[in-house]
């Protein structure tokens, strides 16, 4: 009608609009500001890793094999490589030394194996490969010729700090296994040690090989000896 004033807009109208706005502003900030790591237990997660490497033993099963204390890292938390993420630190890379994330740390497991020949590594890594498989892990990759033998695989399936794990043989004798975790953050309140890194439990594995340097045997293990069937299971956390 001449005079009358237009027709009112509903708010109800302009809600999608603005939702697709926020929607946007949180990707945005996402892109930003990094995507957040996440939130994981170091003691809990250096615990499963070392029961992942204990599942790598015991599809190895290298007979005769002993464990190298001095070649092995065991269980450590570091943040020496847990950088900022997103567009906001992009200069950062540039950087020699790169500011560190705090409170974020990489958690791994790692010791070496000795008196393992060149033969025995490749065998053992056939085995370790086809068991790993049919328990479930995905192989990433692997190489079984020398001078590289090597095997990678990660747990099958999605959720959670993402785990792999690795078998790798060098010096003509000595076989490497570790597990690693992704970048996490710990909780407020994880006990610390003397250096601010979060304190892990001792590692375990490989219990077999463990126990015979905890009895004070000498020599190496017999070669007919071989490792018991492990109950652990690949697991993400």
């Amino acid at each position: 009608m001449p005079g009358s004033s237009p027709p009112r807009t509903s708010r109800l109208g302009k809600l999608p609009r603005c939702a697709t706005g926020l929607t946007g502003l949180v990707r945005f900030a996402r892109v930003w500001d990094g995507e957040p790591c996440p939130v994981a237990d170091p003691a809990a997660t250096a615990t499963r890793l070392d029961e992942d490497t204990q599942t790598a033993y015991d599809a190895l099963t290298p007979a005769g094999a002993e464990l190298d204390p001095q070649r092995s890292a065991g269980l450590l938390a570091y943040n020496d490589s847990c950088s900022h993420r997103g567009l906001s630190h992009w200069a950062d890379r540039f950087d020699d030394a790169p500011p560190l994330v705090p409170g974020v740390v990489n958690v791994s497991a790692e010791w070496v194996l000795k008196g393992v020949s060149d033969e025995e590594a490749a065998v053992a890594l056939r085995r370790a490969r086809a068991e790993l498989v049919r328990q479930g892990w995905r192989v990433t990759e692997y190489e079984n010729a020398a001078p590289n033998r090597t095997l990678r695989v990660t747990p099958d399936g999605s959720g959670g700090v993402s785990v792999s794990l690795r078998v790798d043989a060098f010096d003509g004798d000595r076989l490497l296994v570790g597990a690693y975790a992704e970048w996490a953050r710990y909780p407020d309140g994880t006990p610390l040690d003397g250096r601010d890194r979060p304190r892990l439990p001792e590692p375990l594995a490989p219990a077999q090989l463990r126990k015979w340097l905890r009895e004070g045997r000498r020599g190496r293990p017999h070669h007919g000896w071989r490792a018991a069937p492990s109950a652990c299971t690949a697991v993400l956390l």
